[in-house]
């Protein structure tokens, strides 16, 4: 049966936030990234699963995962490390996930970048389940023929909260290993923003940016590729 297998996080070959070879989006990714949409349209995924831009913040044991964790009163999203001991009894599901570089012939194979607390997703869907192992696999088959398999992962689109300025953007504390997210409307200063993830459209818009990584927060050295 085809179907999607978790592999062990390979955090030692994820570019950081501050290196100057991570390279965001240019112009010339416009043709992959309408690939990614027509394959998501044909799985009727379009609403569910979107691209990030692969990246790490800070360093990550074997055993200890990054978990986003929902506040509803301060209307903001929190990112930490947490251990698997700390995680062994609250239930988790993958909101981020790079594809492993090789092709396997029962399925296609996911390491999970990043966690959600389960009580916070409620009505998301499952990414592990068999039902998305088809387009998960074209889309790594795309992603791969384009360049580095793990340049860009999927993500998970949730609603954990209403953001009504159409957007958010990502701050890193270094010292707690903590990312807060939080709604904001679009940069004005492209200078001052990395945009790392987007959702796609049924139009010749294609993608749009959702998220976005604020340039030298938490001590990023601001080496980043222009969009």
């Amino acid at each position: 049966m085809f179907d999607v297998a978790v592999r062990d996080m390979d955090w030692d070959n994820i570019p950081d936030m501050g290196e100057q070879a991570l390279a965001g989006y240019e112009a010339a990714d416009q043709p992959l990234f309408r690939k990614v949409r027509d394959a998501l349209y044909r799985h009727n995924c379009l609403d569910k699963f979107g691209l990030f831009l692969v990246h790490k913040h800070f360093q990550m044991s074997a055993d200890e995962k990054l978990v986003e964790h929902v506040d509803f009163v301060r209307r903001r999203v929190v990112v930490q490390v947490m251990s698997d001991f700390e995680l062994s009894d609250r239930p988790i599901i993958p909101t981020n996930w790079i594809f492993s570089s090789d092709a396997e012939n029962d399925g296609v194979g996911i390491m999970v970048a990043q966690w959600g607390f389960a009580d916070d997703l409620l009505g998301a869907v499952d990414p592990l389940s068999s039902e998305y192992a088809a387009c998960f696999e074209e889309v790594r088959t795309i992603l791969a023929a384009d360049g580095p398999v793990n340049r860009f992962g999927m993500f998970l689109i949730r609603n954990q909260m209403e953001f009504e300025e159409g957007n958010q953007l990502e701050c890193t504390d270094h010292e707690t290993r903590t990312l807060t997210l939080t709604p904001q409307p679009p940069a004005d200063d492209r200078d001052s923003v990395l945009p790392t993830n987007w959702i796609f459209t049924p139009d010749e818009t294609v993608a749009v940016n959702c998220c976005e990584c604020a340039r030298n927060s938490g001590g990023h050295l601001g080496y980043h590729r222009q969009r």
